[in-house]
């Protein structure tokens, strides 16, 4: 079997690429081992056994910081199901009822994932929000009157958040819920106006 790569100095130079490719690889494995005496026939035999490292505490660092960061808006959407109005609902039913009402879970969690995963479908395949895939499929009347209800109840629902956290705020501190009322909201509303998205995530990421 011959090959013909040209000329003699062209094998030469590739047999010489070949050696810096293989002698960086062997020297990584020879400073990796490490030499041990075991008996062969009475005889001592030295035998290379390659050493196992553990991964060094800046890696594992390195991948929990990974980990954090790659946290974001999943997170904080999935926190915000349970925000001050819905924790009070729960605080108010755990008083009154106790934990007789705890069946309902096994009911109402399937519905809740299945409503979640419709939705990000719904966003993965178009490419828009819910308003603009409905928008598609639905006369424009009836989305203005669904807009218009969505409205109405994300009003209803922020008030009974601001009315959760002042009500939570009132019990550590002894202060007027209607002071923290209007400082909650104007607090909330300059941030959403005056601070970019990211810096928003950032800080609900943790908060949550």
């Amino acid at each position: 079997m011959s090959v013909d790569f040209g000329t003699r100095g062209t094998c030469r130079k590739s047999a010489r690429r070949g050696k810096r490719r293989i002698a960086p690889r062997a020297s990584k494995l020879a400073a990796s081992a490490i030499f041990i005496e075991a008996p062969n026939d009475g005889h001592h035999s030295t035998l290379p056994l390659l050493k196992t490292t553990a991964p060094s505490p800046s890696k594992q660092s390195g991948r929990l910081r990974r980990f954090f960061s790659n946290l974001g808006p999943g997170l904080v959407a999935g926190a915000a199901d349970d925000d001050p109005s819905g924790i009070a609902t729960y605080s108010v039913a755990g008083a009154q009822l106790g934990t007789s009402m705890l069946w309902t879970a096994f009911m109402t969690w399937p519905l809740m994932g299945v409503v979640q995963f419709m939705c990000a479908r719904i966003g993965m395949v178009t490419g828009e929000g819910l308003a603009g895939a409905l928008r598609r499929k639905f006369p424009k009347p009836l989305l203005v009157l669904a807009s218009l209800a969505l409205l109405i109840a994300n009003t209803i629902n922020i008030g009974a958040d601001l009315a959760g956290m002042a009500d939570a705020a009132q019990l550590l501190t002894g202060w007027n819920s209607h002071l923290f009322v209007a400082l909650f909201g104007v607090g909330i509303a300059y941030a959403t106006v005056r601070f970019r998205y990211q810096q928003i995530a950032r800080i609900l990421k943790w908060l949550a």
